[in-house]
């Protein structure tokens, strides 16, 4: 706020995953987290996509962005278009899809991802950060059919 207040722009590249998890405060907090507990985070940050507030935000960043992350999140769009209606015209033919793109994103990950991580973490990171983007690239279709109801509105 304060970079903003003397009238710099800040331009967020949301393209780019980030999950916080919280630290056990201590060992005995530790023992007593479940073990499904970063899961249910992730689950939680998904969720969190669906926000109105979020899709705006990546809305105005869109605006500045290049190209080329326009035409990512319209690329996210069709995907998802594609994968509705093939699920329409047959579900087996979903099904193929949905594995191929898992598949591809996975593969994508575990070259990209540095070796040092884990091997599970670096096959699952793509396909998570792939369904974040299509969950936020949904949302935003959400948004800019709403936001002429809004305008309207006042």
């Amino acid at each position: 706020m304060r970079i903003r207040g003397i009238r710099y722009k800040v331009l967020i590249d949301g393209r780019e995953p980030l999950l916080h998890f919280k630290p056990a405060s201590s060992e005995e907090a530790l023992i007593r987290s479940s073990k499904n507990m970063p899961l249910m985070q992730l689950l939680k940050h998904m969720v969190s996509y669906f926000s109105l507030r979020k899709a705006f935000a990546l809305h105005e960043v869109l605006k500045a962005a290049p190209i080329r992350y326009k035409l990512e999140y319209v690329a996210y769009l069709l995907l998802s278009l594609i994968l509705a209606l093939t699920s329409l015209y047959s579900f087996t033919l979903s099904l193929l899809l949905t594995f191929i793109v898992i598949l591809v994103s996975s593969l994508y990950s575990l070259v990209t991802y540095p070796k040092s991580l884990n091997l599970m973490l670096r096959i699952l990171a793509g396909p998570v950060i792939l369904l974040s983007r299509v969950l936020r690239a949904l949302t935003l279709a959400i948004y800019l059919v709403i936001k002429p109801l809004y305008n309207k509105v006042d």
